[in-house]
């Protein structure tokens, strides 16, 4: 199967990781996968990401520093997963929270929220 583009998904934990990745199966696009701030951003510095997904508890621990910088090294849109959302505002870095998504919708919402981050980048290119 042709790859659609690369996703990244971001969680400390192997259960939370594979339970992100898996909602990609299939669908095309190619996964690559961090346990740590550092990994992620070293990661997303280095390949055309499509989009990031992130575990919230990820974000907590450092206060949504990592999604900052995230958003330094990759204009992809970064898409938090949360089991309870415990925080008040959004941070401007991170463009969407999803709480209690299954498999098909967190597909379904990342690769709207590609095509809608592309589209501004096909309208230059006319």
């Amino acid at each position: 199967m042709h790859s659609v583009g690369t996703i990244l998904c971001v969680a400390s934990t192997t259960f939370d990781l594979s339970h992100i990745s898996a909602s990609f199966q299939g669908s095309g696009f190619n996964v690559l996968s961090a346990y740590t701030a550092d990994q992620a951003v070293g990661i997303a510095a280095r390949n055309p990401i499509r989009a990031i997904i992130v575990h919230e508890r990820m974000l907590i621990a450092d206060a949504w520093s990592m999604a900052q910088s995230l958003k330094m090294v990759s204009s992809a849109p970064i898409v938090v997963l949360y089991d309870k959302h415990t925080e008040d505002a959004l941070p401007n870095c991170v463009d969407l929270l999803l709480g209690n998504a299954s498999k098909c919708e967190l597909l379904a919402v990342v690769t709207m929220l590609i095509a809608r981050n592309a589209a501004p980048e096909t309208a230059k290119q006319d």
